[in-house]
């Protein structure tokens, strides 16, 4: 499988997608960020994966090709089949079109491979951080710093953020969540007081 021609190839099919509500080319950077990611809590997960690092890499990348459609991890594994075909071979394609199709479906979390279930933390914790600090700016674009902030607040609930963390699957990946949430948390806390410094 040769990385640089498939992340090429994701790059083609993404890289100037409009996505409603996001920058363009959003899919791709989203994708690229959540295969790296993905690889990375792998080798600190450090389980005898039955999958290669270029896998999770590839799925990750490609996890939302089919964002415009519903259901989108169905037809995501339909375009993954046809642009990956001449790329990997078909051991490769199946578990990269397996993982594709698993990566938001948690309602049976002992089904799905270790494989899917990293994707689907990379995933989640992608919209977490200096990320999700970037996308509330983005979000919010011409509101004032107090407007944005009740935004963020809106939805970012103690709530929310509690159930996305419990869909979580490895300890790791709740680690570094928690470290996205904190890190926003701190920030926007500073925002707070820098807006309003009373």
């Amino acid at each position: 499988m040769n990385i640089d021609r498939i992340i090429e190839i994701a790059e083609q099919q993404m890289a100037n997608h409009p996505r409603p509500c996001r920058e363009v080319g959003y899919l791709f950077n989203h994708g690229l960020r959540t295969g790296k990611l993905a690889v990375r809590l792998a080798r600190e997960i450090d389980q005898a994966l039955s999958v290669e690092l270029e896998i999770l890499l590839v799925a990750g990348l490609f996890h939302d090709v089919g964002k415009e459609f519903k259901p989108h991890n169905d037809r995501g594994a339909e375009i993954v089949a046809k642009l990956l075909k001449d790329e990997c071979n078909p051991q490769e394609l199946t578990a990269i079109i397996d993982i594709v199709r698993a990566h938001p479906l948690r309602d049976k979390p002992n089904v799905y491979p270790t494989a899917a279930k990293i994707v689907q933390d990379a995933d989640l914790i992608d919209h977490f951080g200096a990320q999700g600090v970037w996308l509330a700016f983005h979000d919010a674009a011409g509101l004032s710093p107090k407007q944005m902030l009740a935004c963020y607040r809106k939805e970012r609930t103690p709530e929310s953020i509690a159930s996305i963390r419990e869909k979580l699957n490895f300890p790791i990946a709740i680690a570094e969540f928690d470290r996205r949430v904190e890190l926003e948390r701190t920030f926007f806390s500073r925002l707070e007081q820098e807006i309003d410094p009373g």
